[in-house]
């Protein structure tokens, strides 16, 4: 039951001075003082609140939501799950004594005003698979790859590889090889002996640049360049 005054609900009482936080009639709870519940910018989760008992106001038990009116005495319980694509959700809650990390589900008593908020570890997404063959530097857009999220890409690059005369530019011999890179976070790399190929990523954009190489050595030069790369999957995390 509320404690009312001409059918209006007393939010504060003031006994001899001091600020009354329950008042108890024959026994029964007739008054609680009102705190609230927020929950700040959380990311990758979800929350579950329930009221378990409340000596005060006979507030109904069960289901919780931000915003609700939550009194002095109240038993609390918050926990918290990841949402799909995330994992290891960790939650936090203020009860009066400031922001700490809490197990989860995390119980108490309404003693003040309470806020909360989680966050979780985004998963890695395989957001696009195929074969995609670049021949010089470029770029190509992934639509479901999130702007603002890490990606991992799988490529193997092609390299190839020129003994020269020093002298006249003839060739004297000539190979080609392959590099790779199996679901490298970006930045990478995907190196030759001397070439790369280094690969970034914009918004929901791959970027790729091919770096040549030229070197004298015993009298010949070396000349090695990424011929191709072929990308076959990136994976998003937000």
């Amino acid at each position: 039951m509320s404690l009312k005054y001409n059918n209006t609900e007393i939010s504060s009482v003031i006994f001899n001075g001091a600020e009354q936080m329950s008042l108890r009639f024959n026994g029964t709870a007739c008054f609680g003082k009102r705190f609230s519940l927020t929950k700040n910018t959380s990311s990758g989760v979800s929350f579950s609140i329930s009221r378990t008992s409340s000596p005060n106001q006979h507030a109904p038990t069960g289901s919780v939501e931000t915003g609700n009116t939550i009194y002095y005495g109240d038993q609390i319980t918050i926990s918290v799950s990841a949402d799909t694509g995330y994992s290891q959700p960790i939650l936090y809650v203020d009860t009066g004594s400031g922001m700490t990390q809490r197990s989860s589900p995390y119980s108490f008593t309404v003693t003040g005003n309470v806020t909360f908020y989680g966050t979780a570890t985004g998963d890695w997404q395989t957001v696009w698979t195929g074969s995609q063959t670049f021949t010089e530097s470029g770029s190509f857009t992934v639509p479901g790859l999130s702007s603002g999220g890490n990606a991992q890409v799988t490529a193997s690059v092609e390299f190839g590889a020129w003994i020269l005369d020093p002298h006249n530019g003839e060739i004297l011999e000539e190979t080609t090889f392959l590099g790779s890179g199996n679901r490298q976070p970006l930045p990478a790399t995907i190196g030759g002996y001397s070439s790369y190929v280094s690969i970034t990523k914009s918004g929901n954009t791959i970027y790729f640049t091919f770096e040549e190489a030229t070197e004298v050595t015993k009298g010949y030069t070396l000349y090695e360049i990424p011929v191709s790369i072929t990308f076959t999957e990136v994976r998003g995390k937000a």
